[in-house]
């Protein structure tokens, strides 16, 4: 990855944008072509980039650089066929050791596109530090049923193991359009240090089809999801969902989706309250992806909450939203940057607060992450990792959750740094 995300970010390094009149009044400066192509690619013209590529390897058949490249492009361009046929060719020649694995890693990456069948996914393990894992509250006073008591619940910090997976299905429905079906599971486990009731075992499975309508994609979707809180079942939820996508050019699509799913609570050691909370749950909204430039790309959401419960003091709605931008640093490097924010009001009182103040909460989250992969480190001191263990990606991300309530109780703030492995794969 580290050879062609140099070769892919080092157009947005330019200091000049290069024209095409430039490239006309100087057709010999093959250098200038090939930096034209790449400033091309990065702001989202392909075919553009494509043109100059192959132009190039018409007299320069024998430069490898450039043929990598344009199979990359070709890729983008979801041309497999046509990438492949250009990474055969280089497969044949002397390369360099990055560039000989980023070969093999687009074959097989056109492979599985070209396959009907394609599966792939990712695994990551690693270790987190939490200030306030147990979400104590901030303030000194605190509601018991109406009666203010001393906070005796204090602020402790603690480590964990934290590992996640995503293994997904694809079946290619042979339409000419691209349609597919999918099948989708990912799961997370936490485990704690000291705070115990803190850890967890999730899973999520979707399953459905994604269909393609010229700019517009379609996916309706089955959903169901379990949590485990402390070695007990906690939760069921289960549902469907539908996401359409807008492609209005390559460099913005507009996004909106909407989840409906029927939540099944159990009562465990930790929370006695069990079936109360049961009730369904619909978030419906959207937004737009924007990518200005190939090397970032913004993300903004918002989305509408209503959930119901048996017992209207857990039933609520509200708004939710979250913007990321993500920026490639080049060699396979990236610096990503999240904020959700949340803003719910409850339904009716919760007695085991205050039997008259309806509770009302706004939660902020900011997270800021570095990734790069292990090749590229290991390039800063001349040394060649083997592919299996050059591709591992490593993560190292904080970040900051506060939440204001008009509970005292629920009032609270938590640091956390997280340090994370992560392979990817396909077949």
């Amino acid at each position: 990855m580290a050879c062609a995300a140099a070769l892919w970010s080092n157009a947005s390094a330019s200091a000049q944008e290069i024209s095409y009149e430039q490239i006309l009044n100087s057709p010999d400066n093959l250098e200038l072509s090939f930096a034209y192509a790449r400033q091309e690619a990065a702001k989202g013209n392909l075919q553009q980039s494509a043109g100059s590529l192959e132009r190039l390897l018409l007299l320069e058949p024998e430069w490898d650089s450039v043929r990598l490249f344009y199979a990359m492009v070709l890729y983008r361009l979801d041309d497999m066929d046509g990438a492949l046929r250009e990474l055969n060719i280089l497969r044949m020649r002397e390369l360099s050791p990055s560039q000989r694995n980023e070969v093999e890693r687009y074959i097989s990456l056109a492979d599985t596109r070209n396959a009907m069948t394609r599966v792939y996914g990712d695994f990551s393990f690693g270790a987190r530090y939490d200030s306030n894992p147990n979400l104590s509250p901030d303030n000194g006073t605190i509601l018991n049923e109406d009666v203010p008591v001393n906070n005796d619940i204090s602020k402790e910090g603690d480590g964990a193991f934290y590992t996640t997976g995503k293994v997904r299905l694809e079946q290619s429905l042979g339409t000419g359009n691209g349609d597919f079906l999918f099948l989708d599971t990912r799961g997370w486990l936490n485990e704690q240090f000291n705070v115990d009731k803190q850890d967890y075992i999730s899973g999520r499975v979707e399953a459905g089809g994604t269909f393609f309508f010229g700019p517009v994609a379609v996916t309706p979707k089955g959903i169901y999801t379990g949590l485990t809180l402390d070695s007990d079942h906690y939760l069921d939820e289960y549902g469907g969902g539908l996401d359409v996508t807008f492609a209005l050019n390559p460099h913005f699509t507009f996004l909106t989706s909407v989840d409906a799913v029927q939540q099944d609570y159990h009562k465990i050691s930790i929370s006695s309250v069990g079936s109360e909370r049961d009730g369904a749950r619909v978030d419906a909204g959207g937004g737009f992806i924007w990518r200005p430039v190939q090397w970032n790309t913004f993300t903004l959401e918002a989305y509408y909450v209503n959930k119901d419960a048996e017992d209207a003091s857990f039933a609520y709605e509200g708004v939710w939203g979250r913007a990321s931008n993500l920026t490639l640093l080049g060699k396979g490097t990236y610096l990503l940057s999240q904020l959700y924010i949340w803003n719910l009001d409850y339904d009716a009182p919760d007695p085991r607060y205050s039997s008259t103040i309806t509770r009302e909460d706004f939660r902020l989250k900011a997270r800021l992450a570095y990734g790069t992969p292990l090749q590229t480190v290991a390039d800063l001191f001349t040394a060649e990792l083997p592919p299996t263990l050059g591709d591992l990606n490593f993560q190292l991300s904080g970040s900051y959750t506060y939440q204001d309530s008009n509970i005292p109780n629920l009032d609270f703030d938590n640091w956390t740094v997280e340090g994370l492995f992560t392979k990817r794969f396909a077949f």
